[in-house]
């Protein structure tokens, strides 16, 4: 029996991307692509992955943008998700998809010197925040994953993790993940880029 295949977005990790929310250079499209190739089932492992990126103008009512298009050898899909202005909303069935990949992922498995991973992470929630909020998937699979990471002695953090278990992992939480994990020194400070 071959080896078990790793988790898709623990190997998405691996690659650098822009994450910075805001940002208005790249709109973190590559990124973005790639969260929504996971959704539709590709693995950066295999040997298609990297399709080729096409980009289409598209004209809606007052502000064109846009629209990055993937072409790979499975045929062209469209990324679905403009350059410009902001990232539309992932459907519901989409943002259940995109939890189910990503909670599976195993903090151990990561690379914490490069924590990069994080803010893919906040992607991801950004992206999936209404189905977080309803049913709290990923608060469940993470967040006791970020307590197991925190060093002796960080009681704050401890109960900022609890206060979080008990309301719903978001984009903005992991500031406060991120600065635990940089004061017990079990990541480093990192540019989003």
């Amino acid at each position: 029996m071959g080896e078990a295949r790793r988790n898709s977005f623990e190997a998405l990790c691996e690659a650098r991307y822009c994450w910075r929310l805001g940002c208005t250079t790249c709109g973190n499209w590559p990124l973005r692509a790639d969260l929504y190739r996971l959704i539709l089932g590709y693995h950066p492992d295999d040997a298609d992955w990297k399709g080729e990126f096409i980009f289409v103008e598209v004209k809606t009512g007052k502000s064109p943008y846009r629209e990055v298009v993937v072409q790979s050898e499975k045929g062209k899909f469209p990324s679905r998700y403009p350059e410009y202005p902001r990232p539309r909303e992932l459907s519901i069935h989409d943002q259940l998809k995109l939890q189910a990949v990503v909670q599976d992922v195993r903090m151990a498995r990561l690379n914490m010197a490069e924590p990069r991973w994080l803010g893919y992470l906040g992607v991801a929630l950004k992206w999936c925040e209404e189905a977080e909020q309803s049913n709290k998937v990923l608060t469940h699979a993470l967040v006791p994953q970020f307590t197991e990471l925190l060093a002796v002695g960080q009681t704050h953090a401890q109960q900022s993790f609890q206060h979080i278990l008990d309301n719903h992992l978001t984009w903005r939480s992991l500031e406060g993940v991120e600065s635990a994990l940089l004061w017990g020194k079990i990541i480093k400070q990192q540019a989003p880029w």
